[in-house]
Parts: structure tokens; C-alpha cells; sequence
């Protein structure tokens, strides 16, 4: 049996050599580490085969129960394997408009189109779910889908709910050159 640590780099070699715009998809996952779980299986005795209904189950059903937790009962929730955290968190629109830019292909061409957020209805705050990731998976991306987003407004908005309010955190103006307003955020971000 191969080395971990040569298995995980051949994986990420196969992983950046197929063309998902960027995304690691859990069916490239499933590709990758199909035959290695069924080799591992039949080692054990069991009549089980490892499919992607498996997968998808267990990472759904996983991710479910953490987003109810960090929505529902607003905890913090650690996750496994030392990914980081997710919680709740809002923040104060009021220098800027949040806004996403979303990049799709359609007939072969790349789109993207800017999405402005209207903060009206939830009395100027922007609430999200935050991930506190490791320096390691700084480059990585969640995407949730509207479903959670519809159930973080109506449970903040419409049930009354609070969480974290991260505004004094977020640097409104990268380009300022004032080293004592630089100084004051990170002072502000040891704080808490």
C-alpha cells in the first residue's frame, strides 16, 4: 500500500489536472478514492461496495446536522479532520453594499455577473455563516446553498434571532496608508 502522504499528492495532482473551474467536486473525491475504500472493504470481509450515493450521503448528512446547529442553536461548531469552525456572524452594511460576483459557463463562454445584497430588509445587517479555516485551507471556498440562506433570514429576521456581530472585525478600507488605523484593527482583533 502506497504512503499517505504520496497517495494524498497523486490525488491532488488528478484533482488539479481535471477542469472544474477551480472546484473540487465530491464526485472528482469519489473518483479518486473509489477503488482505495473498496479495496479497504473487501480487506475487512464486508459485501459492501463503495458508491457515490454513499458519499453524498455522508457528507450531506454530516454538513446538515452542522448547519443546523451553527443556525438553529447558534453554537459554534468545530469540524472534523481540524478544518476549522463555523458560526453565525453579521456585519453592519454601512460603507458598503455587500456584493458577490458569480462566474458560470454557458455554450463554452465564462459569465460573470455582480449581485448586489439589499440589507433593507434585515435593518442594514448582513448575516452569513463564517468559516474560521487554518492558514492551510485559506484558499478554499463553501458554497451555500439558498436554502440555508432562507433559513439564517428567518431565523434572525423573523424569529428575532442575534449572533456575533463581526463589523468592528471587517477592514473597510484596504488601501488606507494610516498605520494607526491598521494598528487600531489588529488591536481590535486581538481583543476578542
Amino acid at each position: 500500500m502506497q504512503d499517505k502522504t504520496q497517495l494524498l499528492q497523486k490525488w491532488l495532482q488528478e484533482l488539479d489536472n481535471n477542469n472544474n473551474n477551480g472546484f473540487i467536486t465530491l464526485e472528482s473525491i469519489y473518483k479518486l478514492i473509489e477503488d482505495n475504500v473498496n479495496n479497504r472493504f473487501k480487506k475487512k470481509g464486508l459485501r459492501y461496495k463503495f458508491n457515490y450515493r454513499m458519499l453524498t450521503k455522508a457528507v450531506g448528512n454530516y454538513f446538515r446536522d452542522v448547519l443546523f446547529r451553527v443556525i438553529e442553536n447558534n453554537e459554534d461548531v468545530k469540524l472534523v479532520s481540524k478544518l476549522g469552525t463555523f458560526s453565525l456572524s453579521k456585519v453592519l452594511c454601512t460603507k458598503y453594499n455587500p456584493t458577490k460576483f458569480f462566474t458560470y459557463r454557458k455554450d463554452g463562454k465564462l459569465i460573470t455577473k455582480k449581485m448586489k445584497f439589499d440589507v433593507n430588509k434585515t435593518d442594514g445587517y448582513f448575516y452569513y455563516i463564517y468559516w474560521n479555516r487554518v492558514k492551510a485551507y485559506r484558499r478554499c471556498k463553501i458554497r451555500f446553498s439558498r436554502r440555508w440562506k432562507r433559513m439564517i433570514y428567518k431565523e434572525m429576521v423573523l424569529n428575532f434571532g442575534d449572533c456575533v456581530d463581526n463589523t468592528k472585525y471587517i477592514k473597510y478600507n484596504e488601501r488606507c496608508n494610516n498605520k494607526r488605523a491598521k494598528e487600531k484593527i489588529r488591536n481590535l482583533q486581538k481583543v476578542s
